[in-house]
């Protein structure tokens, strides 16, 4: 079963008749990624239910006022459209809705409320803004980036004195977010928070990894990946994963749309050799360079889009642009290039 069937066969079915399960997260986590404006506001205005929410955008995209180009938001799109009118989705609340995307950080979040009250707050992962991307590898030598810092203030904004279940969830970079913004909640907030999803996204720092605030958070830390995790591999890591099959392979698991369900949640599955490499590799490779090395090899990487006038990752789809931004790779230094293949090396092999 994938999320449009499973949307088909437990919509008929309210929160009450059937617990909020691991499936309706991730569903959840991904409706950040859309973009509401105009639709839900930010901090200050009324809340808009989902069944509104779907409605609306549909007419915007009928419309032409809003324009879904990336083929995993279409999918979103079309999956919210699918839940508009369930009883289990068409009258859950969205509100705070916030995007923000310029050269330095690329963010996103929603906060969407159960009918029993209960708030799940939706971080969006790395969408197509090569800022955003940028943003990511940053983590190897900086943390934290402005993004996990966007993420912290909106949780303590979001969170309000009503609030008593509180969790906090994300895909891809939205994951890591999620987390970041947890550990960094004031106790009285985190007291409130009885679950964090971080779904296929990066780890955290080793010197964050082994912090007792961290260890404190882990009871409550659910982290997903599929059996063959690329993403969700880098940075450090609990052991105790929920490993779950995909219909896909490599990267391409990292679409959960591809993610197998059993029921109310995923079919479990076994950790690849391949995924364990990943993390293995990776982190071999970040402790073998210092910081300043990890940052020269990101900076001169992400110069290179720069120097391209590449700010979106569709933009490589044009065979010019990309014959540019490879012929300023070659301009990088010569030992940020050998180290730049040593670690997609390590990736894929």
């Amino acid at each position: 079963m994938n999320m449009f069937e499973y949307v088909k066969k437990y919509g008929e079915y309210t929160f009450e008749e059937k617990k909020f399960n691991e499936v309706d997260n991730v569903i959840f986590s991904q409706i950040s990624y859309l973009t509401l404006d105009g639709i839900v506001f930010g901090f200050g205005h009324r809340p808009v239910s989902l069944s509104k929410t779907a409605r609306l955008l549909e007419k915007q995209v009928n419309k032409k006022k809003t324009k879904i180009v990336a083929h995993f938001c279409k999918k979103i799109y079309k999956l919210l459209l699918e839940m508009k009118d369930t009883p289990r989705y068409r009258d859950v609340m969205l509100y705070n809705y916030i995007k923000v995307v310029d050269s330095d950080k690329q963010f996103g979040a929603v906060t969407l409320k159960l009918p029993d009250k209960s708030i799940y707050v939706s971080f969006e992962g790395t969408n197509s803004a090569i800022s955003g991307w940028y943003e990511d590898a940053r983590m190897t030598y900086s943390y934290p980036v402005p993004a996990q810092e966007l993420a912290a203030n909106y949780l303590r904004r979001t969170v309000r004195f009503i609030d008593r279940k509180v969790m906090v969830g994300g895909h891809s970079k939205g994951g890591n977010l999620a987390v970041y913004a947890a550990l960094e909640a004031p106790l009285y907030l985190r007291k409130k928070i009885v679950k964090v999803f971080n779904n296929d996204g990066p780890g955290v720092p080793i010197h964050i990894f082994n912090t007792k605030r961290h260890r404190d958070l882990l009871p409550k830390i659910q982290k997903i990946v599929p059996n063959e995790s690329v993403v969700g591999m880098f940075l450090y890591h609990s052991e105790d994963l929920t490993i779950i099959k995909s219909k896909r392979k490599r990267v391409l698991q990292h679409d959960s749309f591809n993610w197998m369900i059993d029921e109310v949640s995923f079919t479990r599955g076994d950790l690849s050799t391949f995924s364990k490499s990943v993390s293995f590799k990776t982190n071999e490779w970040l402790n073998r360079l210092s910081k300043e090395k990890r940052k020269q090899c990101v900076v001169e990487f992400f110069n290179a889009f720069d120097s391209s006038n590449i700010v979106e990752t569709n933009q490589l789809l044009s065979i010019s642009k990309s014959k540019e931004f490879v012929k300023n790779l070659y301009h990088i230094n010569e030992e940020s290039k050998e180290n730049l293949i040593d670690v997609f090396k390590k990736i894929i092999w």
